[in-house]
């Protein structure tokens, strides 16, 4: 499935620019080693269960608190320290294009939605995030 270029107007789009090939961006993004290199906050830590990069493919992910501040503000939120997260893929194109759907489901009070995340990289390694 490939999405569509344009955004909705309510989306956000966040952009970085990166002095790293196109190839390391993208196994950041798509690799175990990649995203619990980098994937979570200060202070957080991360840890990949299932990873299938393909259309209709899983990634399940724990983010846990490890620093103070950060543990004292997820108890404060209600949250436990580790929470697990699940993502779908909807497209993949190797080092260009990740489009994928987030299951939001441990947000207290709100019940549980589908967020589209879709992460265009272009040269000069320009990484584009819609969501």
């Amino acid at each position: 499935m490939t999405m569509e270029r344009t955004p909705s107007p309510n989306a956000a789009r966040l952009e970085r620019t990166y002095d790293a090939p196109a190839k390391l961006i993208w196994e950041m993004w798509t690799t175990a080693a990649g995203l619990e290199e980098w994937w979570a906050p200060e202070g957080f830590e991360t840890r990949v269960s299932e990873l299938e990069l393909r259309p209709g493919g899983r990634l399940r992910y724990t983010m846990t608190a490890t620093g103070p501040d950060q543990v004292a503000f997820v108890q404060e939120l209600g949250l436990s320290l580790s929470n697990e997260f699940r993502k779908t893929f909807i497209e993949v194109a190797p080092t260009a294009r990740l489009a994928y759907l987030s299951l939001i489901d441990f947000v207290p009070d709100q019940e549980p939605y589908e967020h589209l995340t879709v992460v265009d990289i272009e040269p000069p390694v320009i990484a584009r995030t819609w969501s």
